[in-house]
């Protein structure tokens, strides 16, 4: 006999009818990216064209089609461009393959550390950071705690929106972890290598120590960078060789589209198939 609740639902367990496309809880959303992507879909395009057909009939017309388009929310808008994305040349997997080509934008479901950032003592958070080491490549994402969602979204007398760039937010890191400053003798390659390694130190003694959480990303790619034998030199002069458990080759830079909680067991499957 099955064991039911008082409501006639039956327990322990999951409900049998599942969707095929689980539902996810984003804890953050690009809002000006998913923006200006939509607005380049045939979705998009379809609806101007219908919006300006219904201007010649009847007011009311245009009043039902403007609603229309209103009510496509930003979730909405986001699961669109994923489709769209999806077209060739897609979305890649984060591995070392997959780098290797140089996508655009890449997906990938584990372990992230993850935090909320100020780049001036006692200000107000400007920046929201995600970082994975996986080994042979280090990956560094950087996005605005503007666009946090739901229960991670600060207040905005908390907030400040900011108006930098992931470069902006670069160049700032390397002004400020760089462990071996170039002089004017140094060649434009060693003043890169310096630049790379003040980025790994940021990643290896700050980013290192953010909580973990079980997240799917969808991100995209700004820069990809060979970590060379002068990059170590300069970070083990600096830190010493503990900083990094490997010795990775690749520094991936990026901006994130989405992020969505994910439960561990499902992060590690999946990390696992991939």
């Amino acid at each position: 006999m099955a064991n039911n609740n008082p409501f006639g639902m039956p327990y322990p367990g999951r409900l049998a009818d599942q969707s095929e496309t689980p539902m996810k809880y984003y804890l953050y959303v690009s809002r000006s990216k998913v923006e200006m992507l939509f607005g380049q879909t045939e979705e998009s395009s379809s609806k101007t064209v219908n919006w300006k057909q219904s201007i010649g009939i009847s007011s009311m017309g245009v009043e039902r089609q403007t609603q229309n388009t209103s009510a496509l929310t930003l979730y909405n808008k986001l699961d669109k461009v994923i489709s769209k994305l999806s077209e060739d040349p897609g979305i890649f997997l984060l591995n070392a393959d997959a780098i290797a080509s140089g996508p655009e934008y890449c997906q990938d479901t584990d372990q992230w550390n993850t935090s909320i950032l100020t780049r001036s003592k006692g200000g107000k958070p400007d920046s929201y950071c995600l970082y994975k080491d996986q080994g042979e490549i280090i990956t560094l994402l950087i996005g605005s705690p503007a666009n946090l969602t739901g229960q991670s979204a600060p207040t905005e007398e908390w907030l400040i929106s900011p108006s930098w760039s992931v470069d902006e937010f670069i160049s700032d890191l390397i002004e400020r972890y760089t462990v071996t400053a170039p002089d004017s003798k140094d060649a434009i390659t060693n003043q890169i290598d310096h630049g790379i390694a003040g980025i790994l130190g940021f990643c290896g003694s700050v980013c290192a120590y953010f909580s973990r959480k079980a997240v799917t990303v969808l991100f995209r790619v700004s820069h990809t960078h060979e970590i060379t034998d002068q990059v170590w030199d300069d970070l083990e002069g600096a830190y010493g060789n503990s900083i990094f458990v490997g010795k990775p080759r690749t520094l991936v830079i990026g901006s994130p589209l989405y992020v969505a909680l994910e439960s561990e067991s499902h992060a590690m499957i999946v990390h696992k198939e991939d």
